[in-house]
């Protein structure tokens, strides 16, 4: 196979997850299970965890998508919803602890990309695809959640970079990586050995 073939190869793979916008796994389902979540009278959502015990986040219409454990504390909660309401934002990824306190308001709670595809809302062309894993995904990331992203950038052009949340060490580490990075194949195939889950991608449009 030639340098050009491996590239489409990897890009229709690329296209096809994102196209496909695969329902919940079994893996999923069975994390979200052991923590509930319910909705205060303001509208905000509440981890309700497995100890009883809750915890207030500031996110509307939150929803549980996963977690990543931790040692002696509690797991980082991957978590979509809102920051606001009644406002233009889209749904977002936030990956919190309760062990490291309160989660910040809108504009200072960290936020992530939604996985999917995104178009201008403008002239509906696309703008962002995407495709998200969180667990044992990659040997390079272990126990993360790892976005693998394509985005218009400057003149037009189409950019990839690899976007890691990594618990490790007993904290959250962010990093982009655009140089050495990660195959998305390795996390697709750590799907299908059961060490890792892909989050479902969303349609939608790009906020104003």
């Amino acid at each position: 196979m030639t340098s050009s073939q491996s590239r489409t190869s990897a890009g229709l793979l690329f296209l096809l997850g994102v196209a496909c916008l695969c329902s919940f796994s079994p893996l999923l389902v069975a994390h979200a299970a052991r923590v509930k979540t319910v909705t205060d009278r303001d509208g905000l959502g509440v981890l309700v965890l497995p100890n009883g015990s809750q915890f207030k986040t500031t996110l509307y219409h939150l929803k549980l998508v996963g977690e990543l454990p931790r040692s002696g504390k509690s797991p980082y909660y991957i978590l979509s919803g809102f920051g606001c309401t009644e406002c233009d934002a889209n749904r977002s990824i936030y990956v919190h602890s309760p062990s490291d306190g309160p989660m910040k308001g809108e504009g200072e709670q960290r936020r992530f990309l939604y996985p999917g595809r995104e178009s201008d809302v403008e002239n509906h062309r696309v703008v962002y695809e995407s495709r998200a894993f969180f667990g044992n995904c990659v040997a390079m990331y272990p126990n993360a959640v790892i976005w693998f992203e394509r985005f218009v950038g400057d003149a037009g052009r189409w950019h990839t970079r690899v976007v890691v949340a990594e618990a490790k060490s007993d904290n959250l580490v962010i990093e982009s990586v655009q140089t050495n990075s990660p195959k998305i194949e390795e996390a697709v195939n750590s799907v299908g050995r059961g060490q890792c889950t892909e989050i479902p991608g969303i349609n939608r449009l790009s906020e104003p």
